[in-house]
């Protein structure tokens, strides 16, 4: 689990390597809007976001795969909740160039989402072959 769980945050450095530059140029020489402290909030929370579904994800693997499921899908539920919960709060709160934060925020949803599916599979596969492995 300590192996998996550093390759997870490995994987998540480089993701965050990769997109924070990226939406740092977009934001600041194609739209031209400062770069502030909003933006690295909303890095900060799906960064951790991520993490922690991740780790109740990953103790739910050793379960039965209907618990699986049910943790995989109320974990999801959550995020969406705590994401559009968060997207509401600062939309209607009259934060400064909201209208292009919340399109940063959702665009970081999806690619947070992406990669937290992408891992979360990679890691159901890996448990369904140790434990076919210890079968035999």
């Amino acid at each position: 689990m300590i192996g998996s769980m550093f390759l997870f945050l490995l994987r998540l450095m480089v993701l965050l390597i990769i997109l924070l530059p990226l939406d740092y140029f977009v934001l600041q020489e194609l739209v031209k809007i400062e770069f502030g402290t909003k933006y690295y909030v909303a890095f900060a929370y799906f960064t951790l976001v991520v993490i922690f579904i991740q780790v109740y994800i990953a103790k739910s693997l050793k379960k039965r795969p209907q618990v699986f499921i049910w943790t995989f899908l109320g974990a999801l539920g959550f995020k969406m909740f705590l994401s559009l919960l968060l997207l509401v709060i600062v939309v209607y709160a009259g934060v400064s160039d909201h209208k292009i934060w919340a399109v940063n925020f959702v665009s970081l949803y999806v690619a947070f989402s992406a990669f937290s599916a992408m891992q979360i599979m990679r890691a159901q596969k890996t448990s369904t072959i140790n434990e076919n492995n210890g079968q035999n």
